[in-house]
């Protein structure tokens, strides 16, 4: 049976499903937060994973470290004491509130992935379903979101939203990272690491994978033994008939001139990090 107290954590690298994914939840009946932004993501808890690694000189660009400073007893128990601190604002009550209406609960943050031995610290018997997508096309799909918001379209559209992001992201939207496919695939490997690192330690049976291709591939097969698993009823069907499967493997059809290119030329490097998480060039 599941503990109605204990939350499920949607964590996995960005641009890998995990909006998706909280839908599907959602639509199961799982309260995801009181306050949820464009992403999907609570507002609340995203907060307190920026300050997590904010804490530790990190950001969901640049989250070398993280591992190790979370290691350490203090800087664990720092953390731990934070979040207990946010829970007890009036964001969180609300959220507390509306979640014993609901029973089940949880909260999607890509950030989570890094933090995660906080909130199994927090919740032992949390539920982590982590979500994972092909390198090659989250390597893609940040370079485009990136190069998007520096087309002369978007910042006449969205000037005070650049404004606020670019504060508050840790600078990420304006110093070209997410530009480089092999930065964007490196911090793919990084967010995969982590989570094959948290799966071997967690000790008990509330670890779930999911495929992002083979989730849009055949959605109801693939998601019908994590719901059970959960306690949930099925996938609703109409949340399921909106999946676009084409977007499976994107990276294939792309006509991105600078991305051939760096196929072509980073071929060997780009296969190993690849073939490191069950995947192929």
């Amino acid at each position: 049976m599941n503990d109605s107290t204990s939350p499920i954590l949607i964590i996995g690298m960005h641009r890998s499903g995990t909006s998706l994914l909280a839908r599907l939840l959602e639509s199961a009946g799982v309260f995801l937060g009181a306050h949820l932004d464009r992403h999907h993501e609570s507002r609340l808890h995203s907060r307190i994973n920026k300050r997590i690694l904010s804490a530790s000189a990190c950001n969901w660009a640049n989250p070398a470290g993280i591992d190790l400073c979370l290691l350490d007893v203090d800087g664990k128990d720092r953390s731990l004491r934070f979040v207990d601190a946010c829970h007890q604002t009036f964001s969180a009550r609300a959220d507390c509130r509306a979640q014993r209406e609901h029973g089940r609960w949880g909260f999607k943050d890509p950030k989570t992935t890094l933090t995660l031995s906080v909130w199994l610290a927090r919740y032992p018997s949390a539920h982590v379903v982590h979500i994972h997508r092909h390198g090659l096309d989250v390597a893609l799909s940040l370079r485009q979101r990136a190069m998007s918001r520096r087309s002369p379209e978007y910042i006449n559209d969205h000037p005070a939203r650049l404004l606020r992001q670019g504060a508050r992201m840790g600078r990420d939207l304006f110093d070209g990272r997410c530009q480089n496919l092999t930065a964007n695939l490196c911090l793919w490997d990084q967010y995969l690491s982590l989570a094959s690192q948290y799966r071997q330690q967690c000790s008990h049976a509330g670890w779930h994978e999911v495929n992002y291709q083979s989730m849009l591939a055949s959605p109801e097969t693939t998601l019908s033994p994590i719901f059970k698993a959960l306690e949930l009823p099925p996938p609703d069907q109409e949340t399921l008939s909106a999946i676009n499967s084409d977007r499976a493997l994107a990276w294939t059809g792309s006509n991105d001139p600078v991305f051939k290119h760096w196929l072509a030329d980073e071929a060997t490097e780009i296969s190993a990090r690849l073939t490191a998480h069950g995947y192929q060039l």
